[in-house]
């Protein structure tokens, strides 16, 4: 299980902040399937929702990949929107550090994330 942070720039949208839970069982020795879930806030207009995706991660020596999709629900007259995202970066003992490129209907994200295992 991980606590994971998330910064994002929604192209046209303004910001997005997210503080999320990941729960992962692995398949191999370096790839591993799972979820994640949590709460998120939308900077333009304000508005509150919840990140629900599906994750791959493939873990090579201190370099991650992974990939992930779901719905993500916002607090609007328009709730689900398609999340899609593939992420990159470090990690170093209990601490993970990367970059994410996705989509969030209807504009891309672009944003850094910040993971401790717990």
């Amino acid at each position: 299980m991980s606590l994971g942070l998330g910064a994002d720039g929604w192209l046209n949208r303004g910001g997005e902040f997210n503080v999320t839970v990941a729960l992962h069982t692995s398949l191999a020795h370096a790839i591993s399937v799972g979820g994640r879930f949590g709460a998120l806030v939308v900077t333009n207009p304000a508005v509150a929702g919840v990140p629900l995706d599906l994750q791959l991660r493939v873990a090579v020596e201190r370099v991650y990949f992974e990939g992930s999709a779901g719905p993500w629900i916002l607090f609007t007259d328009t709730p689900f929107r398609f999340h899609g995202a593939f992420g990159f970066g470090l990690q170093s003992g209990i601490i993970s550090f990367g970059a994410e490129v996705g989509w969030l209907d209807p504009n891309a994200l672009l944003g850094v994330r910040l993971g401790i295992r717990l």
